[in-house]
């Protein structure tokens, strides 16, 4: 427990006043306009006054709603066959601009051929349930979302949800996963989510979206705080957490002004800025404390209303390796044991939170994740033959070892092995020879590609939608 009920009772009382006295700058005229309706009003700063009664209101409905059992919002799953053997939730989310060239030894723009190449790897790859592509030019700024969706869906059938850049996008991006998936209104491929921009204001972009998103009748969003220590937040572990509290609160409002009947998740992702280097990072207790006592202040005053624990952009440095690895497990287990629940492991193939994708890294992520799933899951039904008595008796009695034995020879596939990791000293050669051998093992993956097999009929619905997005929002 990292909060008490007086802590709770004081954050809470804070944020509602910053609400009160500093307000929320909106530049979306129709969601300002709408707040209005609800309560709000304009302050001599510029911004929205939102009264505590209204904030608490809100609480209270969604309090409700999260009590009647549903679920926070739709469970996807790629409209492809079941991966067994899936470790990685969804590879390079969400989507790099950039890509580390092993060979080369150095970081480069992400190109198409490279987010194609990436794609092929984790349609290619069963650890991997979903990818995200990467963020590389396709198409018309105001459309890219779309174009990047209809061009991934050609390589890989696993394509997991995408942001959009354009609000106009949503519809299109609910009509590709109607096409796919067969179920109207699929919110396959749609990320339902609008980021805060700190300090305390709602972008017009942001503002769109959640029109947009309402008028869909999409029923669910997540609304983001994303502070950075030391540059759009208080340099204090507590200040930031009033801030990242009242922006939350801000953005529930925002929301259900659009649609009174949305269900809201409250989903933090809390940066700090390193004052010797300028960085941002999420590598650092400061952090864990700040999003997992996030989490807490809604868990205990909201019943839950939380999605991830804003470790999910991946470590800090450019550079694949152990130190990717340790702060990747670093980030998770500091989470976990302030949350008092089980460590996991998050690593997708991401460096520079999220910013570079690393086909090696994925490969290291993937090793990484296939062993923790061994230690999330010990409990396994006991047989006789695992028992082993009989193997047991006969090398006892005969004074021999295992090693030669049956027993030994039909059951050592069974334990987990490493691909990368090597147990055998200074002989592994070091990171630069995992490296390799994470190079060598994904492009045997890679090899195995095999296109997804859509039938004409969807990739003519595709392309349809795609040039429908391009005539109304490009004007082509």
């Amino acid at each position: 427990m990292l909060l008490n009920d007086g802590q709770i009772e004081r954050i809470e009382i804070e944020a509602l006043r910053l609400l009160e006295d500093v307000g929320l700058l909106v530049e979306t005229a129709e969601i300002a306009r709408l707040m209005c309706e609800r309560g709000c009003r304009s302050l001599p700063n510029g911004r929205l006054h939102i009264p505590r009664d209204l904030v608490l209101e809100i609480m209270a409905v969604q309090r409700e709603r999260l009590a009647s059992g549903l679920p926070f919002g739709p469970q996807r799953q790629p409209p492809v066959e079941p991966r067994p053997d899936a470790v990685i939730a969804s590879a390079f989310s969400h989507g790099p601009t950039r890509y580390y060239d092993l060979e080369q030894d150095r970081v480069v723009a992400a190109t198409l051929e490279i987010g194609d190449e990436m794609l092929r790897l984790a349609a290619a790859t069963p650890e991997v349930l979903m990818v995200q592509p990467f963020w590389v030019p396709v198409g018309h700024p105001r459309t890219q979302s779309v174009e990047r969706l209809v061009r991934a869906l050609r390589i890989a059938p696993n394509i997991a949800a995408m942001d959009v850049m354009d609000p106009g996008e949503y519809k299109y991006m609910v009509e590709i996963g109607e096409i796919i998936t067969g179920e109207p209104g699929s919110m396959q491929y749609v990320l339902q989510g609008q980021c805060l921009t700190p300090p305390l204001k709602l972008c017009d972009r942001a503002g769109r979206g959640l029109i947009e998103m309402a008028r869909l009748g999409i029923p669910f969003r997540s609304t983001a705080t994303m502070t950075n220590i030391g540059v759009t937040a208080p340099v204090t572990r507590w200040g930031a957490l009033v801030q990242s509290v009242a922006e939350m609160l801000a953005g529930w409002v925002a929301a259900t002004a659009t649609d009174p009947e949305v269900r809201l998740i409250a989903h933090p992702a809390v940066v700090s800025i390193d004052m010797a280097t300028g960085e941002a990072t999420m590598v650092s207790p400061d952090m864990a404390w700040v999003n997992a006592a996030f989490r807490e202040f809604f868990t205990k005053r909201q019943g839950g209303n939380t999605g991830g624990t804003g470790t999910q952009y991946g470590a800090t440095t450019t550079r694949p390796g152990f130190q990717a690895v340790c702060e990747n497990l670093y980030m998770m287990y500091a989470v976990a044991v302030m949350e008092e629940r089980p460590v996991s492991y998050q690593g997708a193939g991401q460096l520079a939170l999220g910013g570079i994708g690393c086909p090696e890294q994925l490969m290291i992520d993937i090793e990484i994740a296939s062993a923790m799933r061994q230690v999330e899951s010990p409990d396994r039904p006991m047989t006789e033959d695992d028992l082993a008595l009989d193997a047991l008796r006969e090398v006892i009695s005969e004074n021999r070892t295992f090693l030669d034995h049956e027993h030994t020879l039909t059951h050592m596939r069974a334990l987990w092995r490493p691909m990368l990791i090597r147990w055998d000293g200074c002989e592994a050669g070091g990171e630069r020879a995992v490296l390799e051998r994470a190079r060598d093992l994904w492009r045997a993956n890679l090899a195995r590609y095999e296109p997804p097999h859509w039938p004409d009929d969807t990739l003519r619905e595709l392309e349809a939608v795609r040039l429908a997005a391009r005539r109304e929002l490009v004007g082509e």
